[in-house]
């Protein structure tokens, strides 16, 4: 298999990817503890979040999210 691409943002092995916002951004969680935000069409890392205590096993996306209103 042909390698397209490789980020090499993250310390140790990524254990989760999410992509949304129509494909054009990805965010993948590791081991390492980081969720790190892609831009896909730039091709850069726009967001390294930090703080998590243990690996990252998990990631969704919201791709619509719609404002919330009292009494709704």
């Amino acid at each position: 298999m042909e390698e397209l691409h490789k980020f090499s943002f993250h310390r140790s092995n990524v254990t989760s990817i999410e992509f949304f916002n129509n494909n054009t951004h990805m965010a993948s969680g590791g081991n390492d503890t980081y969720i790190i935000v892609y831009d896909l069409v730039a091709d850069t890392a726009q967001f390294k979040l930090m703080g998590h205590n243990e690996q990252v096993t998990s990631l969704s996306a919201f791709t619509h999210m719609h404002p919330v209103r009292g009494n709704e």
